[in-house]
């Protein structure tokens, strides 16, 4: 039974039943909703999440479109071989591709600044990997993007890299402004028709001969045929079992910084650590390598151990002033696990999942969206 209080207007709109509802107003619930609609104009969609306009990491990420930089991509091969390493590398470019086609470039400052991986000098044996590795891997990524040159050249270390060995400068890649992103993929839903509801945390959903009850912890429940989870990693408070866990991601931005001289999407560590211009600022993030344990966490805030960490690699590493401060800081969750391929499938009848995006979501979440809608549409 619904609410006493519960007008009749609410019931015959935002309440009434209907034919999809998707769990996360993030970069792949959204997708996955806009390409529903798309493939079944008639059809009526709800989208809902616990946050007021999307609760995970995809208004909360650096902004980094990318597919790997060299050392973390040989981890992945290390762990999961290269066929599969490169299966996701293709995923990741597509996946651009897709958010290119369906937001536009300029709706979300994509700037194709290229990348670089840097190499402290306390990184020499990685450095001399991934120099062994790097014909391998530029022939590898040929393929995969179809293109004639290399996406990674090694060079010396630019003189803006202090107590540095080299870097490796990657040719595909940019950065980009996720809010006006995501601004640009909710008015596109919203255009279409698609009811986007925030503040609204799923507890539950039990299934019957009608369809699917999905409750809230704030009271309203919705009847829909058809669910759809894009939680990433939140994931676990619905459905455990899944190879999948949460991962806290800390991000700081610096006060303003005189004569910057670079402009590049920044990785160290296997990706662990990265930066990025705004303006004449820096983004600066990660770290969680520091404390897998305490970030494995959806829980958001920021820990004094990680954010001294990187502003003294700042300090030991760039040309600037040892009084820089960070003027603001944030964390967004991720969704991992020991596989990076995200988890795309119907979990029981009518209820579906796309969920564990591995730190990829500007990547890939609209495909991995549009994967799910697909697959929804198979089994109507």
């Amino acid at each position: 039974m619904y609410n006493q209080n519960t007008s009749y207007w609410e019931l015959t709109t935002v309440l009434a039943k209907s034919d999809y509802l998707i769990i996360g107003a993030g970069i792949t619930g959204v997708n996955t909703a806009i390409s529903l609609k798309s493939q079944n104009p008639g059809a009526r969609i709800v989208v809902v999440d616990k946050g007021p306009w999307g609760d995970g990491a995809s208004f909360r990420n650096a902004g980094f479109a990318c597919m790997g930089s060299p050392t973390e991509l040989l981890s992945d091969i290390e762990s999961s071989g290269i066929e599969k390493v490169m299966e996701i590398v293709k995923m990741r470019w597509r996946g651009l591709q897709f958010l290119i086609d369906r937001v536009g470039e300029k709706a979300m400052d994509l700037t194709w600044c290229g990348g670089v991986e840097l190499f402290p000098v306390n990184c020499r044996h990685a450095w001399e990997e991934v120099i062994e590795a790097l014909p391998e891997l530029n022939l590898r990524f040929r393929e995969v993007l179809n293109h004639d040159s290399d996406q990674f050249a090694a060079s010396d270390p630019e003189s803006w890299f202090q107590q540095g060995i080299g870097q490796v400068n990657i040719q595909k890649e940019g950065r980009l402004h996720p809010g006006k992103m995501m601004r640009s993929l909710h008015d596109l839903a919203r255009d279409l028709g698609i009811i986007i509801l925030g503040g609204l945390e799923v507890t539950g959903w039990e299934s019957n001969g009608d369809g699917i009850r999905v409750t809230t912890s704030s009271g309203p429940h919705f009847f829909t045929q058809r669910l759809g989870l894009a939680t990433n990693g939140f994931t676990p408070r619905l459905i455990p079992g899944l190879d999948l866990q949460p991962a806290r991601n800390q991000v700081y931005l610096t006060e303003e910084i005189t004569d910057l001289k670079w402009d590049y999407c920044l990785h160290v560590h296997q990706g662990y650590l990265y930066a990025r211009r705004i303006g004449q600022r820096l983004l600066i993030g990660g770290a969680r390598h520091l404390d897998k344990e305490g970030e494995t966490t959806d829980q958001p805030g920021t820990t004094d151990t990680i954010k001294f960490y990187l502003l003294d690699f700042l300090r030991n590493h760039f040309s600037i002033s040892p009084d820089l401060q960070f003027a603001h800081s944030w964390s967004g969750t991720m969704g991992i696990g020991i596989e990076k391929m995200p988890i795309i499938q119907e979990l029981e009848e009518n209820i579906f999942a796309a969920v564990r995006l591995g730190g990829m979501g500007v990547a890939i979440g609209s495909l991995v969206g549009d994967q799910l809608a697909h697959l929804m549409l198979r089994h109507s």
